[in-house]
């Protein structure tokens, strides 16, 4: 087989569904099985009369014709009634015409075509596409077949390397290879695209070659629906651990070995909210702390569920010393002196603070938003809303921004127990209830201050998060499993769709 030509299967991102990737398959198994009967390979200028850029204006709400843009292109087609309006002095130079070829030649979805068909008004094109006018010798979806399979993408691809933005012009399109033959043979595989009649032994092979891959293909979907059902039940099981540890039901056992002693804060949850508030006191004594007003009492129909008698319910400012916003700086590049820790620099629970940028600040900014061991920050906006941190074994000075908020949690208190509050359906419920009363989803700090949460005895937190760790180890080494099952499914995919066209 000629080398030039490369039909083998590559995962394209902006392909989101299986019948899109099957439609893909369908069209270069006809592309591979019309090479191997005619042998004739050419650029794609040899197909086309003309191209074209297309018509620089901005969208209006109305004007003298309508204007096609990339974003108007859908999966399911073009919604004529939805694309806006301009003004255009040249229509006849930029009109629309049935069975006309748009590509776009920029960004994301470089390389992305449609079929201009059912057209019912003036429409012309915006600038960044390009048209297509296809040579009367040649079928304009044949053409369109051809735009849409893989021999295609693996030469797209291959023209926008190398550059920083994602494009092709038209002179690089003209240069793409395509595999031509006969002008009926390509009215019969059109045909054959619509209606599935066999006429020639083009489609009779290409036929063969598409049911043996969308078998395949069938198969391994099957085993990547299964591994995603897997990932979503051990998600819930997450959950239900978490909703257990914070009602009281992990620690049955615990509490019968080590009954509740009255006034002893390992045992007694009240005893030890009494602790807390003691601690707080002596802070704002000592001008560490500045008095805020009283929280409002936890009223019965709050109350989601019960807890043990030795536990008791709180609100989330009851048991932290703080809860603020971060510093309002702009980070700077180099990674040096006093860092700044954004939402950003937080994934998967972990921050590589070699990597966090550094900011400027004056003495009085330590002495408010330097980070310590035990606080924990939350995203407050964003779409990593509630999101939460617990800084641990913090090898660098910082600061953290203004988009999160810390909870510096009591030290009589387990800061992992409340990390672990964090992460349960108790917290996230009350978290969205308060961040999405408003346009733009949000939570602040006095919102966090009053969720409510049920407070263990300080022995049984611990207790608590002991268990939790050993059940979420378990859980993730499960999940690693998983994942690595949907690594191996996702590459033996890839690796036969490749043999499939060599």
């Amino acid at each position: 087989m000629d080398k030039t030509l490369n039909f083998q299967f590559r995962k394209l991102t902006f392909i989101k569904t299986d019948s899109e990737e099957l439609n893909q398959l369908e069209n270069t198994t006809l592309m591979r099985a019309v090479f191997n009967e005619y042998k004739q390979v050419f650029p794609l200028k040899k197909a086309l009369s003309k191209t074209q850029y297309g018509f620089t204006a901005s969208a209006q709400e109305s004007g003298n014709c309508r204007l096609l843009r990339i974003t108007d292109i859908k999966e399911d087609g073009i919604n004529w009634a939805t694309v806006p309006f301009c003004d255009c002095d040249e229509i006849e130079k930029y009109r629309l015409d049935e069975k006309d070829i748009l590509i776009a030649r920029t960004g994301g979805t470089t390389g992305k075509t449609t079929l201009i068909q059912n057209i019912e008004e003036n429409s012309v094109f915006a600038s960044y596409l390009i048209r297509l006018s296809v040579a009367d010798n040649y079928n304009p979806e044949y053409i369109y077949l051809f735009l849409n399979s893989y021999l295609f993408w693996n030469q797209i691809l291959e023209l926008k390397n190398g550059t920083a933005q994602p494009n092709v012009n038209a002179v690089k399109m003209t240069t793409i290879l395509f595999p031509s033959c006969p002008k009926e043979i390509q009215d019969e595989i059109v045909e054959y695209k619509k209606n599935k009649v066999i006429t020639n032994s083009i489609l009779k092979q290409a036929e063969s070659d598409f049911q043996n891959i969308n078998l395949v293909h069938q198969n391994l979907k099957l085993i990547l629906s299964e591994n995603d059902k897997q990932t979503n039940i051990v998600s819930r099981l997450k959950q239900a651990i978490l909703q257990e540890a914070i009602a009281g039901q992990l620690t049955t056992e615990w509490r019968t070995e080590n009954p509740m002693q009255k006034g002893n804060p390992d045992t007694d949850a009240a005893a030890l909210l009494a602790k807390i508030k003691a601690e707080k006191q002596r802070l704002i004594t000592d001008g560490k702390l500045k008095k805020e007003k009283p929280l409002a009492e936890i009223a019965i129909d709050e109350i989601p569920f019960s807890i043990p008698d030795n536990w008791i319910w709180c609100r989330l400012g009851e048991i932290c010393l703080k809860i603020h916003y971060g510093f309002n700086a702009s980070a700077k590049l180099n990674t040096t002196g006093v860092r700044l820790l954004r939402i950003t620099d937080i994934q998967n629970n972990k921050v590589d603070w070699k990597s966090v940028p550094s900011c400027d600040y004056c003495e009085a900014d330590l002495g408010r938003y330097l980070l310590n061991n035990n606080d924990i920050v939350i995203a407050r906006t964003g779409g990593t809303i509630g999101k939460t941190f617990l800084v641990e074994n913090i090898s660098e000075k910082s600061l953290f921004a203004s988009y999160l908020i810390r909870a510096i949690p009591s030290t009589v208190i387990s800061a992992y127990f409340l990390k672990s509050f964090m992460e349960c359906p108790l917290y996230w419920k009350q978290l969205y209830d308060a961040a999405w009363g408003s346009g733009q989803p949000n939570v602040n700090a006095t919102s966090l201050t009053n969720l409510y949460i049920p407070l263990p005895p300080l022995a049984e937190q611990k207790e608590i998060v002991e268990k939790v760790d050993r059940l979420m180890n378990i859980i993730d080494r499960l999940e690693q499993q998983i994942k690595h099952r949907k690594q191996l499914a996702e590459n033996l995919m890839q690796t036969v769709l490749r043999e499939a066209f060599e």
